[in-house]
């Protein structure tokens, strides 16, 4: 019979007790990015604000968005959130949460992907974006790839 051993807070079992230890290091999961803070996700005419978001898995929080896009989609303001995004590079750098899949180095670069240029910040979907969260007094704040700004 082999002894397996489980993690406490996602329930996968491994066949080494240090494996299970690191997995259980990775902690609970929470929300670290504060909704209202503003990503650039896809290109330079989208930009998304932090709308929550649920824990996945145990280990993952999964963010939710309001878009706003100057494209042929427009936004979803006040009607719905997109879904789905694990921030994991900027969790990282916030929170210091350890990932066993990435290094240091792949979430220092990998966070940069989302940050927000000076040039996006004058762009009208930015501009509707902020006035959208002032509206519903969330405190608007962007991601400039190594830190939370206020807008």
């Amino acid at each position: 019979m082999k002894i397996l051993y489980q993690c406490e807070i996602c329930g996968n079992t491994y066949k080494k007790k240090q494996e299970c230890l690191n997995c259980e290091a990775r902690q609970k999961s929470r929300q670290i990015i504060p909704t209202g803070t503003i990503l650039k996700l896809h290109n330079r005419k989208m930009v998304f604000a932090v709308a929550g978001g649920y824990v996945l898995n145990g280990h993952s929080f999964d963010y939710h968005f309001w878009a706003c896009r100057d494209t042929g989609i427009g936004d979803s303001l006040g009607k719905e959130k997109c879904g789905g995004e694990l921030l994991a590079s900027i969790d990282f750098i916030l929170d210091g949460k350890p990932n066993l899949y990435s290094t240091e180095e792949e979430m220092r670069k990998t966070s940069k992907y989302y940050a927000v240029s000076d040039g996006m910040r004058k762009s009208p979907a930015f501009k509707r974006l902020v006035k959208y969260l002032k509206k519903k007094k969330i405190k608007p704040t962007y991601w400039n790839g190594k830190k939370i700004n206020p807008c």
